[in-house]
């Protein structure tokens, strides 16, 4: 049986779908009894004040991660600078609900309270959504394109199908866990997130936020199976933040749901804390394509380092590949030391 290959026009249609469904949207409509004003604006995803402590220069890297990118590279992860203004942007929400409603992450200091959690929580489950959602429309445009040829390739065809399914039951996932968070957040119940944050003493040299569904913990035990279509999975939100002038690594999971995320959170303490640095750089390059790095960092390393880094979201990033157990085990590489200092969980049952 050949072995099965993304359509070679994979990433050239869906640039295209890119541009087609950025047609803007609020995500905050639904739930906020505010109407929207102004609008829909490039709203950042990583807040643009944590950038800034990252980047003096006002330039981080990251993956040049859009199908257009990939297309060029024919599918080949590859970094590139970008300026803090244009990366990490999503086109979400409008003007008037970004601004007020991210005010307390954007213009005040981290301190982990059940709101910030909360607003954290809802901005990673709306990123995650929009992507989702984004990746499907795109998966169903090029299907119609592919049925619509008079040679039709099967194998291409039956591939994106495949893909399809299992896209929407992310966008299920996804969906069901911003409905639940945006219910609270405007609301105002703002005790229904449970973190564990962990605090060093140094700045980051990488930040991310973003989320998924995790298979599999850090010591390689599993979580949750995947390919049941009939059961919604729990995604665990991933951030690496500053707050004030020291790196935290923060887990989120919703307080009702809280098996699969507490124990993800236990076994990377149970890991030891000279390991906690490495292990969040490689979370983060493992699952989150919304992750960037410091210039002074990314270029000091030596070029296996940034192999070793790409190679792991290169792999993660294959739409067939099957993710190993040991995925978030530590590598073997410590990437870089913060300095571990302190954890808190928060508001965990």
């Amino acid at each position: 049986m050949a072995e099965r290959q993304i359509p070679p026009d994979y990433w050239t249609t869906a640039e295209v779908m890119k541009g087609i469904f950025e047609t803007k949207t609020c995500l905050a409509k639904p739930h906020s009894p505010e109407p929207c004003q102004g609008k829909i604006v490039a709203a950042h995803t990583i807040p643009r004040s944590q950038l800034a402590k990252m980047a003096p220069d006002g330039h981080v890297y990251a993956v040049a991660g859009t199908p257009a990118d990939f297309a060029r590279t024919d599918g080949q992860l590859t970094a590139k600078k970008y300026g803090i203004r244009n990366f990490s942007i999503l086109n979400c929400f409008c003007a008037t609900h970004d601004n007020k409603i991210f005010s307390h992450i954007e213009d005040d200091n981290l301190v982990f309270d059940g709101h910030q959690l909360t607003l954290l929580q809802y901005r990673t489950l709306a990123s995650e959504l929009y992507r989702k959602a984004t990746a499907y429309h795109s998966i169903l445009h090029q299907i119609e394109q592919q049925q619509k040829t008079k040679r039709k390739n099967k194998e291409a065809i039956d591939f994106l199908m495949a893909h399809a399914v299992g896209t929407l039951a992310g966008v299920r996932d996804a969906g069901t866990a911003f409905e639940t968070c945006a219910t609270n957040l405007f609301a105002e119940k703002h005790d229904q997130v449970s973190a564990l944050v962990v605090h060093f003493k140094k700045l980051p040299s990488i930040m991310t936020v973003g989320g998924f569904l995790a298979q599999f913990d850090y010591e390689g035990k599993p979580l949750q199976v995947l390919n049941d279509l009939e059961t919604i999975a729990q995604i665990v939100c991933f951030n690496i933040l500053a707050a004030a002038d020291h790196a935290t690594v923060i887990f989120l999971w919703p307080k009702e749901h809280s098996k699969i995320g507490k124990q993800f959170a236990d076994s990377l303490l149970a890991q030891g804390s000279s390991l906690y640095s490495a292990l969040a750089i490689q979370t983060a390059f493992e699952y989150l394509e919304n992750t960037c790095v410091s210039n002074d960092w990314w270029e000091t390393q030596k070029p296996i380092i940034r192999t070793l880094l790409m190679n792991r979201m290169q792999s993660s990033a294959n739409l067939i590949e099957k993710r190993a157990s040991n995925s978030l085990t530590f590598g073997g590489v410590n990437f870089d030391q913060w300095d571990y200092d302190r954890h808190e969980f928060i508001n965990v049952a």
